[in-house]
């Protein structure tokens, strides 16, 4: 069974796993408008996550994608957070494992704050 993420975009609606989402703009402290999403990901998929390519081809370290998804990716320590949750601040993330850094997926009290806060069909 796959477990949910919170995941950035640079667009309103994204869909992964027979999942479409509709973000809601995240709080952040920049200028780059970055919607938050809430998808499903396998451990399979969790683990081949990679570095995604900017737009001129780097690998940024700092965002992990799908190869081939450009679309959203997981942010090792994101800056955007949920609006109007303030408590603990709802971010995509990485956590350090003993495998090395994974993305961290949301727990079933994160994912009651953010049905809270607005988030449906979860």
């Amino acid at each position: 069974m796959p477990s949910y993420y919170l995941v950035e975009s640079s667009y309103f609606t994204v869909s992964h796993g027979a999942r479409e989402s509709q973000g809601v703009l995240g709080d952040t402290k920049g200028t780059e408008r970055i919607h938050l999403h809430v998808l499903p990901l396998t451990d399979a998929e969790a683990k081949s996550l990679r570095p995604r390519p900017d737009a001129h081809g780097n690998l940024d370290h700092t965002r992990f994608a799908l190869r081939g998804r450009d679309d959203w990716w997981i942010a090792v320590d994101g800056e955007a957070s949920w609006p109007k949750v303030f408590r603990p601040r709802m971010t995509s993330r990485f956590k350090e494992t003993d495998m090395g850094p994974l993305p961290a997926p949301l727990t079933d009290a994160e994912l009651d704050l953010l049905r809270k806060a607005g988030l449906q069909g979860i």
